[in-house]
């Protein structure tokens, strides 16, 4: 009775393996299948999915024995770097936005997002640049469109800040002689001469001279 009950013990134990190994062998199939659709979208740029799916890998599967899981996290945290930068970029959040997209840059120079990621470096550089000059900054404006000249000079905007030193120097001009600055105007007047290529900024400066 006793070798009949050890050899049903020993079956149902055997028993009980096979099913756990099954389980195990489903779970981490399923986790390996969900990594591979995480790649995928991750490729399609779709970094919302992509967020929604890792945290639910992390979720259920541990780093430590899910060797998988590494990918996709750092698919994750690119993509939140790039949405994060790009986030400021659709506020018009132009100083936030251009810092987003060089911390990205830095991290990830061959990233999936990098071409758009120095497309638009260059772009909130400028913009930024205006913003700075509307709100009468003029110094930080001049020092916005040095830098797009100088780091980004093959980009469209590098031309557009060229032309944006000048007249910020004669705006600035203009701002110093209506508060009665004659002489820091008049130093800023010579500098639109000094940094011009527009020659209707030339000629504002002549009419301000």
């Amino acid at each position: 009775i006793k070798s009949n009950a050890s050899k049903g013990n020993s079956k149902n134990i055997k028993k009980i393996g096979l099913v756990l190994l099954l389980l195990i062998t489903i779970y981490y199939t399923l986790g390996y299948f969900l990594s591979m659709t995480i790649q995928e979208t991750f490729q399609k740029r779709d970094c919302d999915t992509v967020i929604t799916l890792v945290n639910k890998l992390e979720k259920f599967y541990s780093p430590y024995y899910s060797p998988y899981l590494d990918p996709a996290t750092k698919n994750k945290k690119e993509c939140n770097a790039y949405i994060s930068a790009d986030a400021y970029w659709k506020n018009n959040t132009w100083d936030k936005a251009y810092e987003g997209y060089v911390v990205y840059a830095d991290k990830y120079p061959e990233g999936l997002f990098i071409e758009a990621v120095k497309k638009n470096e260059a772009k909130s550089l400028y913009f930024w640049g205006q913003e700075l000059e509307n709100n009468n900054e003029y110094q930080n404006a001049i020092n916005s469109y040095i830098v797009l000249t100088e780091k980004y000079s093959e980009s469209p905007e590098s031309l557009l800040a060229s032309n944006a030193i000048p007249q910020t120097y004669l705006d600035w001009g203009i701002a110093l002689e209506a508060e009665g600055n004659l002489n820091e105007a008049a130093e800023n007047f010579d500098l639109v001469l000094e940094k011009d290529n527009n020659s209707q900024c030339r000629d504002n400066h002549l009419h301000h001279s």
